[in-house]
């Protein structure tokens, strides 16, 4: 080995290493696997001249350390692929803020769709910064999961009590400042006009949590 890059290129070698550990292990999960998969994408991504589209095959690699146990169709790796293309990736990451903004324009003539507009707009601004599950995330109250610093100001926590939790202990996720601006916009303007049940759910439904 003469360099990093090295590890990774020609990018076979990365598919001949996690396929050797995961024979030492004998094809069962290993965090010894995750760990050199992981290492190895960062090498291709920042050290190492890798090509575009050699890119995409190391993450679909090291996406999955056991490609080789539970291997992905043809049309699933097409969509990854498509995924990782930075014009695709860059669109998701703008998908809240343009869904937001069209809900703007919607609120004074069609506040029903709006809200459900900006419903969406929230859960993915969401989803983009908070390691939330989609259960935990449909039943947030506003009070008893959303927390403010201050009884006027923002938002500026999330906590999970354990006993709604995958591992049973709390989490406490901070809100980042452009988040809570956004959550206090859904509050106040939008999520009025998307249930008329009083509710204290952040995503209110008919009968319980949207």
């Amino acid at each position: 080995m003469t360099s990093l890059a090295s590890l990774v290129t020609p990018i076979d070698r990365i598919a001949q290493a996690l396929a050797f550990i995961d024979r030492q292990h004998d094809g069962k999960h290993s965090h010894q696997n995750q760990h050199v998969a992981n290492a190895l994408r960062k090498i291709a991504t920042f050290w190492a001249p890798v090509s575009d589209a050699d890119l995409v095959q190391v993450k679909i690699w090291t996406r999955s350390p056991h490609k080789r146990q539970i291997r992905m169709t043809t049309k699933n790796e097409a969509m990854l692929r498509a995924v990782f293309d930075p014009r695709t990736e860059q669109a998701l990451l703008d998908l809240p803020d343009v869904l937001l903004e069209a809900a703007r324009e919607l609120l004074p003539t069609d506040p029903v769709t709006a809200a459900s507009t900006a419903m969406r707009a929230l859960a993915l601004h969401i989803v983009a910064v908070l390691p939330l599950r989609l259960s935990n995330l449909s039943k947030a109250e506003l009070d008893r999961h959303l927390k403010r610093a201050m009884p006027r100001g923002p938002i500026t926590y999330i906590e999970i009590p354990g006993n709604e939790t995958k591992g049973r202990k709390t989490l406490v996720y901070p809100v980042p400042e452009h988040l809570a601006a956004v959550m206090d916009e859904w509050i106040q303007k939008f999520r009025p006009h998307f249930s008329t049940e009083k509710s204290n759910f952040l995503f209110p439904g008919k009968k319980g949590p949207a």
